[in-house]
């Protein structure tokens, strides 16, 4: 199996503003990013890279249905 690795990411809450909202946050990658699928369907099938797809598909099946993850995008096998 390919080496791959997830990014680090976080959510902060700013409380100190009206309605504390929520800031989201993931580390900078440098390189160019590559999108490989989005929540509407599409999926790139120009370039292939099986695990990004793997990976959605088995967020579905690992939830039975109740969750998908979707958007993947990144630079090499970092996602």
């Amino acid at each position: 199996p390919k080496q791959i690795d997830m990014l680090h990411v976080g959510l902060v809450e700013l409380t100190s503003r009206p309605g504390k909202p929520l800031l989201a946050y993931e580390s900078f990658i440098e390189g160019e990013y590559h999108k490989w699928n989005t929540n509407s369907g599409w999926k790139d099938v120009e370039k292939v890279r099986h695990t990004p797809h793997a990976f959605s598909f088995f967020s579905f099946r690992y939830t039975k249905g109740r969750a998908i993850v979707v958007d993947v995008q990144g630079v090499r096998d970092i996602y």
